[in-house]
């Protein structure tokens, strides 16, 4: 073995020392590993898309927790005006769609429709979706919508 400029072994074709196809006789050990020179960078080009996917993955769970909660403020002010209005079917029916369209007003919904039938009121909601996720119902003009009944059982009335 003769030794290069640098002062390492050469790896005069000795065949026992080489990978099968990565060894040329007259060429250094170091430049001869197998894919030696041609990856360099991958790694970080890589962790730049590992990256971008986290990045977009975090994002789409920002905009589908920002829809449910959305959604979930308008199913809660559907819910309490229906129940608002079957509380005041007890002492007025004709009283019940106007307090249920108040409790769904300070809840931050507009009050679509409301049907009473005895102590049964169907209440439905509308409400505008945050910017953000107002592209995301297409068709719908950027509104949510919810519908909530209520009635009470005859155990409810033995309680008041």
């Amino acid at each position: 073995m003769s030794a290069d400029r640098r002062g390492s072994a050469r790896l005069a074709g000795d065949p026992s020392r080489c990978i099968p196809g990565a060894c040329r006789p007259g060429r250094s050990r170091r430049l001869d590993r197998v894919g030696a020179g041609r990856d360099r960078g991958s790694a970080a080009l890589v962790v730049g898309l590992w990256a971008a996917v986290l990045a977009l993955l975090a994002s789409a769970g920002l905009v589908l927790s920002s829809v449910l909660a959305a959604r979930s403020a308008t199913q809660a002010a559907a819910d309490l005006g229906a129940l608002a209005g079957a509380s005041a079917a007890l002492e007025s029916p004709s009283s019940a769609c106007r307090r249920a369209s108040a409790v769904v007003r300070a809840n931050g919904g507009r009050p679509a429709s409301c049907r009473v039938d005895g102590v049964d009121v169907w209440v439905e909601v509308h409400k505008d979706a945050p910017a953000s996720v107002a592209w995301l119902l297409p068709g719908r003009g950027g509104m949510l919508r919810a519908r909530a009944h209520a009635e009470l059982v005859p155990g409810d009335l033995e309680t008041r």
